[in-house]
């Protein structure tokens, strides 16, 4: 298949940096209802009717509902009909019935994979308040990927759910990077700056919107492995490229497919990371003042600075949940670099992913060595350069033994601030250590212990200087070597 030889891409805005910082708010953001912001280069627009589509790997009869999805899939593509979440729902409905009524037939299978997947991108959207499908765009000019929070790129990264934007966002580079491996664990999966979100959203509200993006993505998953069962299935999809010409069309094969099913197995597994802990504060408000009463005695323990329990405290499938996680990443590793390996070796002229026009075998070979890493952090004790205030050290870190095992009570993780007075009347906050020092047995060496000048001013007169609960939270959650 052909593919539009010049058009605007994505670009790298920087190397990454492998120093992350070692914030353990990170594994907070969502139970603590951290913004997730979806950013986005749109999708095809144009004019142009929805054409024939069809593939070579169908079984049985086509079913009569499957004409007007292929079509309307098309539509959309080329940017005739709408990307709304309206439309794409229709299509996934006219492409279940057909499956339903032929579970063989693979472009019925493929079909409703593709669109599904589509409005899992725009629930994504809904977790940042966006009510649309995210749309590529690049990062700040003198941001590279690594300096824009670990839940910006996580959130970026949602949009290659998106089947037919794949080349737009693999050719992204540092725009919109395929997550870390170093990202899951509580050190920069999700940076939560316990800020108000930007729009009215509830960390209930933010579950119910994890839950229901999850349980899409298993329909994904079913219906994709369907189709990878066949080694020689391609589809006939409109070329995004060109969303003027009518007959412009690109193959959809194996490769893409199984890269579209490492996406999908890594927001399932970010989804699945945060739904493991329980997320509702109950009335309690992170930005509200924190009254002086709170620094009346010698210390400041957990129960003061954080809500109630249950939070933060292991859901009742929390534990499989984290198993999720785990066997997810898994899948990515095994199908992403699969997936890429093929591109590289098979003639890919046709096919929506050909190396040399928009995506480049570098590129891909970047996003390769990501999903390869998730493999090393799953079945071995892992180094990693981390940043702290006192500059960046190199720590152990043990992914899996935080998925196996998860803690039950976070809380009980979370340190007790030391409260003291100095000479100018101010009330300090210290660091009093973490109760165990390996997190849960994901940092086998331990923390660095957090010297007793690491302080935070917090009352000056014994008035709280504008000091908030979430400060306090991410004062107690960050350490310092």
């Amino acid at each position: 298949m052909k593919r539009q030889d010049v058009q605007s891409k994505c670009k790298t805005r920087g190397q990454r940096r492998s120093k992350i910082s070692l914030s353990l708010t990170s594994l907070f953001a969502v139970v603590l209802g951290g913004t997730i912001v979806m950013a986005g280069c749109g999708g095809g627009g144009g004019n142009g009717n929805g054409g024939s589509g069809g593939g070579t790997g169908t079984g049985g009869v086509t079913p009569p509902t499957l004409a007007p999805a292929i079509a309307g899939l098309n539509s959309i593509v080329r940017g005739s009909q709408a990307v709304t979440v309206s439309n794409l729902t229709t299509l996934a409905g006219q492409f279940d019935q057909a499956r339903q009524a032929d579970p063989t037939n693979k472009d019925a299978q493929l079909g409703f994979a593709v669109s599904t997947a589509a409005i899992a991108s725009a629930q994504a959207a809904a977790l940042g308040g966006g009510t649309s499908l995210p749309a590529i765009r690049v990062a700040s000019v003198g941001n590279s990927s690594s300096a824009l929070s670990p839940g910006i790129r996580t959130a970026q990264f949602s949009q290659a759910l998106v089947l037919w934007r794949l080349p737009q966002f693999l050719s992204g580079g540092g725009a919109a990077p395929w997550p870390r491996a170093a990202d899951f664990l509580p050190t920069g999966a999700l940076e939560a700056r316990l800020q108000p979100r930007s729009v009215s959203v509830t960390p209930i509200q933010v579950q119910t919107e994890l839950t229901a993006l999850d349980a899409s993505l298993v329909k994904v998953e079913a219906a994709l492995k369907v189709v990878e069962s066949d080694p020689n299935y391609s589809y006939t999809l409109a070329d995004p490229a060109k969303p003027t010409d009518t007959t412009a069309s690109v193959k959809i094969g194996v490769a893409e497919i199984q890269i579209l099913s490492a996406v999908v197995s890594t927001v399932r597994s970010l989804a699945n990371a945060g739904l493991a802990y329980n997320a509702d504060p109950g009335t309690f408000d992170f930005s509200m003042p924190v009254p002086s009463g709170v620094f009346g005695g010698a210390t400041v323990s957990p129960a003061q600075y954080l809500p109630a329990a249950p939070f933060l405290t292991l859901a009742t499938d929390g534990g499989s949940r984290m198993g999720n996680v785990k066997s997810e990443l898994s899948a990515t590793a095994v199908s992403g670099i699969a997936a890429i390996e093929s591109v590289k070796t098979r003639s890919n002229a046709g096919f929506l992913l050909d190396p040399g026009t928009l995506v480049t075998s570098n590129q891909l070979s970047q996003v390769e060595v990501q999903i390869t890493s998730y493999q090393t952090f799953l079945t071995s004790v892992q180094t990693i350069p981390v940043g702290t205030h006192a500059g960046t050290i190199n720590m152990k870190v043990n992914l899996a033994a935080f998925l196996d095992h998860p803690p039950t009570d976070l809380r009980a993780l979370l340190p007790t601030l030391a409260v003291s007075n100095d000479n100018s009347g101010t009330t300090n906050l210290t660091m009093n250590g973490f109760p165990d020092p390996t997190f849960g047995g994901i940092f086998p060496d331990g923390l660095p212990a957090s010297p007793a000048s690491f302080k935070l001013k917090a009352i000056s007169g014994g008035v709280p200087a504008g000091l908030k609960y979430r400060d306090i939270v991410s004062f107690a959650l960050t350490f310092s070597s």
